[in-house]
């Protein structure tokens, strides 16, 4: 019994040993990609261009979702850490139509949530 035990401990050992080395190695490529594609063009250009392209809508397509409904909004595109520079109005709802916020520093946010006002 002993013997079976041990053997399935070391199959384990030598499994996790294999998926860690598998990880790293996974990791390590697609840094290496990463680097290579922010060499070739930085990503700031990236996201211009790719906003710049004629099927970029994201805006367009949740004024129109929401004419659908009855509903009748304004949409604008801003960098939301200027956005107390861009907008002097005050608004009854804000929202980010992307996932943009996962890419900002949290100092960050919090800063602007304080120039706006946001209480939280």
């Amino acid at each position: 019994m002993k013997r079976i035990k041990r053997i399935i401990v070391r199959f384990f050992a030598l499994l996790m040993t294999v998926i860690l080395i598998v990880g790293v190695v996974l990791g390590g490529c697609g840094y290496k990609m990463y680097h290579d594609a922010l060499a070739e063009q930085p990503l700031a250009e990236k996201i211009a261009e790719i906003q710049s392209e004629p099927h970029y809508t994201m805006l367009k397509r949740c004024r129109e979702k929401a004419e659908k409904k009855g509903c009748y909004i304004r949409t604008v595109q801003c960098d939301f850490r200027k956005f107390s520079a861009c907008f002097h109005e005050t608004f009854d709802c804000v929202a980010s139509s992307g996932n943009s916020l996962a890419y900002v520093p949290n100092g960050d946010v919090v800063q602007t949530l304080h120039e706006t006002g946001i209480k939280f």
